[in-house]
């Protein structure tokens, strides 16, 4: 039996199951209202989910190789369904956990000669063991997955290095989730996305994962202040019918200041807004609550009390500046129209190309490194001269 003999089967029996259960239930039409709560633990999800299955008995290469790639969206257990695809061996030393590649399966399947199975494809992305989403060009993988006979059943050899997903298999299985920093020369919030698998983020992986601290690129603009070796006291972020979420932390933020305790506060309180089970936070030591400046009765704190350290610097602002072909501009978030500014790097281009750009929260001052990336330039919305902060190859660094 071929993969797409066995697909269609299934799908016939699905139907068929369906069919059944139409014949033999009803809707309700009489009893009590009954309110159904999310899970703290579950974040909400849409369409239809594929449960892996463990390989069945005399499976085929196309089988085996087919369940092993569906089977990487489902991380619990440590991946234990998608381990029984491998040989002992290959099943001890593989780790999930390293990092994913995301690759284009539009044309691009796994190919089976006799008992060896490959996959060819381009890589679209990558992940990093953080869930740090990296786009990729001009690479693509070349996996031979080492298909051996054990006791009788196919088994695969060869894992890849971390998870291998397919986009579509990423879009589904994956959730994106900010994790917020305080920036080091502003008041306000700097959000890093990473990307979880949907049936293990929730809000004691976010914490955790906010914990450790931002990537090395974006740790030169931001700090994290929690002290270090801050960590979870306890196993899980616990969040109660009513929304408040519970975070118990280890003693070291004892030593904070107020203000410190309030950036931390808006840290996670920003980042567990992901979940929207979590409508408030109340932070605790040792099961006692630790004050923050500004919280309500409860101790509890909510994003509304950080408004001033908001990552959005206005929530009337309608446009966004935008450098585009060397023109500097904004784009209304109504029409998605361009329109070059006023000014020199702008409507009145005179050839100057800048190459990177900052912009100041107001719009109105921009620092600019020019074409030859050798100059550090300011200006500001509608002038018609720049003025040169600094010049050397120095200027052309980027992280």
């Amino acid at each position: 039996m071929t993969g797409r003999d066995l697909s269609r089967r299934r799908f016939l029996g699905l139907g068929a199951g369906l069919a059944a259960l139409a014949g033999c239930a009803r809707v309700p039409t009489t009893g009590p209202v009954t309110q159904v709560s999310a899970s703290a633990d579950t974040p909400g999800r849409v369409g239809i989910d594929v449960d892996p299955q463990p390989p069945p008995r005399k499976a085929s290469p196309e089988i085996i190789v087919a369940g092993f790639l569906q089977s990487m969206t489902s991380p619990q257990n440590s991946y234990r369904i998608a381990r029984e695809y491998l040989t002992e061996a290959a099943a001890r030393s593989w780790d999930p956990e390293s990092g994913a590649v995301i690759y284009d399966a539009t044309t691009n399947t796994p190919v089976v000669t006799g008992s060896t199975a490959g996959l060819k494809a381009p890589i679209i992305a990558r992940l990093d063991a953080a869930g740090r989403y990296r786009p990729v060009t001009g690479q693509s993988i070349d996996l031979d997955f080492g298909i051996t006979r054990v006791d009788g059943e196919l088994r695969i050899s060869r894992p890849p290095d971390g998870l291998v997903l397919s986009l579509f298999a990423f879009s589904r299985a994956y959730s994106t989730v900010a994790l917020y920093f305080t920036s080091l020369t502003r008041p306000f919030l700097v959000p890093e996305l990473v990307h979880l698998p949907q049936a293990t983020s929730n809000p004691t992986t976010a914490v955790t994962d906010l914990l450790d601290g931002p990537s090395d690129w974006l740790a030169g603009a931001v700090t994290n202040v929690f002290p270090t070796g801050t960590k979870l006291s306890s196993d899980a972020v616990a969040v109660d019918n009513a929304g408040v979420s519970t975070v118990p932390l280890s003693p070291e933020v004892t030593r904070l200041t107020d203000a410190q305790r309030r950036q931390v506060a808006a840290q996670v309180s920003w980042t567990l807004a992901a979940y929207p089970q979590v409508s408030r936070v109340r932070f605790t030591v040792g099961g006692t609550s630790v004050a923050i400046p500004g919280a309500a009765e409860d101790d509890t704190v909510s994003t509304g009390l950080f408004t001033s350290m908001s990552p959005l610097i206005s929530s009337d602002l309608p446009t966004m500046k935008v450098l585009r072909r060397g023109v500097l501009g904004q784009v209304s978030d109504q029409s998605g129209t361009f329109t070059p500014l006023r000014g020199l790097l702008g409507a009145d281009s005179g050839g100057e190309s800048p190459v990177g750009v900052a912009v100041e929260p107001s719009g109105g001052f921009w620092a600019v490194v020019d074409s030859s990336r050798q100059n550090l330039l300011s200006w500001q919305e509608g002038a018609r001269v720049t003025r040169q902060l600094a010049s050397g190859p120095g200027c052309s660094d980027r992280r």
